[in-house]
């Protein structure tokens, strides 16, 4: 007969956030100004587990169609698409592959992928904004994901090799910790 013994003990509380939508902003340096691209998404509420290695079907990915941002005029929507190769690669996919807490503010692991090339980003730094949000900011260099900086006017209009992208998740009110 077995013998079964139950030690009284705590059960962790499994920490999670539930992300309800995103807002991502890309901007870039030319010789003649800054270009300014947006895209957001509202969603009904995706739960993205934290303090742990996230398995693949729990991970939150957002899947952004490049020609869904915003760059402020149809020419420079075009010229977006154009530099991320929207024709062969229409999404921009950044999964979340883990996010521990660390006081006021979250590290993270992602991995994004643009134009077809994939990096992992190690160390990501997500704080706590008001109004419900994390948010990141990105250096993204073009030569890392294999893309040509558009240049116009015969080169007299060029575009700097990075990119300075800021990932804000817009978080369900009653699950910030």
């Amino acid at each position: 007969m077995p013998l079964f013994i139950l030690f009284p003990g705590r059960v962790a509380k499994e920490a999670y956030l539930v992300v309800r939508g995103e807002r991502i902003t890309v901007q870039a340096s030319t010789s003649l100004g800054d270009i300014n691209c947006s895209y957001s998404e509202n969603r009904p509420g995706d739960t993205l587990y934290l303090n742990r290695p996230i398995g693949p079907r729990e991970r939150l990915v957002l899947n952004l169609p490049v020609k869904e941002f915003a760059c402020g005029n149809m020419l420079l929507n075009r010229d977006f698409q154009r530099t991320l190769k929207s024709g062969d690669h229409p999404l921009v996919q950044v999964e979340v592959l883990e996010l521990v807490q660390n006081g006021p503010h979250f590290l993270g692991k992602l991995r994004l992928q643009v134009a077809g090339k994939n990096q992992v980003l190690r160390g990501v730094d997500f704080r706590r904004q008001a109004g419900q949000k994390l948010s990141t900011k990105l250096c993204l260099s073009f030569p890392d994901y294999e893309l040509s900086t558009p240049q116009k006017l015969g080169g007299l209009v060029k575009v700097e090799e990075e990119l300075q992208v800021t990932v804000e998740l817009l978080l369900a009110p009653q699950t910030f910790l």
